[in-house]
């Protein structure tokens, strides 16, 4: 069964795919989640997508790769996908800078 676009809940959905990594990482997204409210799951991507490539690229690592994951042109279930598969074990590993101290 597929993920409803429309009906689609994209803090839930992202906490999700974090709680393999702990609580605190779950409690992390959900305190400083860009996304405010309902709104459309298109312009909830690009919010994300946004607050993470900022994130992502204030770290003092290499990001490149796991940015290039961060793309406003996709359908969210492969996405989703992809921050399953690259991006949450990414932020559980080195966290981010809003996250944690460095």
């Amino acid at each position: 069964m597929g993920i409803c676009q429309n009906e689609l809940d994209l803090n839930f959905e992202i906490a999700k795919r974090l709680e393999p990594y702990g609580k605190e990482v779950v409690d992390a997204w959900l305190s400083h989640s860009p996304i405010n409210g309902a709104s459309h799951v298109d312009s909830d991507l690009i919010v994300v997508n946004t607050f993470l490539r900022i994130q992502l690229g204030s770290l003092n690592v290499n990001t490149v790769e796991i940015r290039s994951y961060l793309n406003d042109s996709i359908p969210v279930n492969i996405w989703l996908k992809g921050f399953s598969e690259a991006i949450a074990p990414f932020l559980a590993r080195e966290g981010l800078p809003a996250w944690t101290k460095h």
